[in-house]
C-alpha cells in the first residue's frame, strides 16, 4: 500500500528503544507487519549510534532503561542538529502527570502509557509521521525554490 507519507520502494524506519526484548519484539513485528523499516535498540547508547548513524523517520523510546534514560536520549537527540529534527513518541510504563510532563518538556512529541491497544499505538505513529511529512512539505514549500526561478541543472 503506498501512501503519502512514503513511495512504494521507500520505507520509512522507525526506531524502537526498550530494554525489554519481549516488548521490543513485539512491536517490532507488529510495526514490520504495517509495512515499516524497523531498527531496534536495548538502551541509550545502543539508540544515539543507531540514530547518528542511519538517522531514522521516528523514535519509539521507553523511559525506564539502565545507564541512559529515555529523557536523557530524547534531550540528546533533540540537542544536535542532526538529529532534531526526529520526532519521539514515549513508549512506557510511567504514567504519572510529572513523567507525561517530564517527557514533553525533554523534547518528545507524543507519551504513550503501556498498556495501549495496537490502534492507539498505530494511530500516534500515523499521526505523528503525517504531522512531521506536513512539516516537511511547509518547510520546502516556503523555503525551496521558487517556482520561476531557473532550474539549476
Amino acid at each position: 500500500m503506498e501512501t503519502a507519507m512514503k513511495h512504494a520502494t521507500d520505507k520509512i524506519t522507525i526506531l524502537v528503544v526498550d530494554d525489554q526484548e519481549d516488548f521490543r519484539d513485539f512491536l517490532v513485528t507488529y510495526l514490520e507487519g504495517e509495512g515499516f523499516h524497523v531498527l531496534q535498540a536495548e538502551d541509550g547508547e545502543d539508540a544515539l549510534t543507531l540514530i547518528n548513524n542511519q538517522k531514522p523517520h521516528l523514535v519509539l523510546l521507553d523511559v525506564m532503561m539502565p545507564d541512559k534514560n529515555g529523557y536523557d536520549v530524547c534531550r540528546d537527540i533533540k540537542s544536535s542538529t542532526a538529529t532534531a529534527d526526529i520526532p519521539i513518541i514515549f513508549v512506557t510504563a510511567k504514567t504519572g502527570l510529572s513523567d507525561k510532563l517530564a517527557g514533553y518538556i525533554s523534547g518528545g512529541q507524543r507519551y504513550l502509557c503501556k498498556p495501549f491497544e495496537l490502534s492507539e499505538l498505530d494511530e500516534c505513529v500515523r499521526a505523528v509521521l503525517r504531522q512531521q511529512n506536513l512539516k516537511h512539505n511547509q518547510l520546502n514549500h516556503n523555503f525551496g525554490p521558487s517556482q520561476d526561478s531557473p532550474d539549476m541543472d
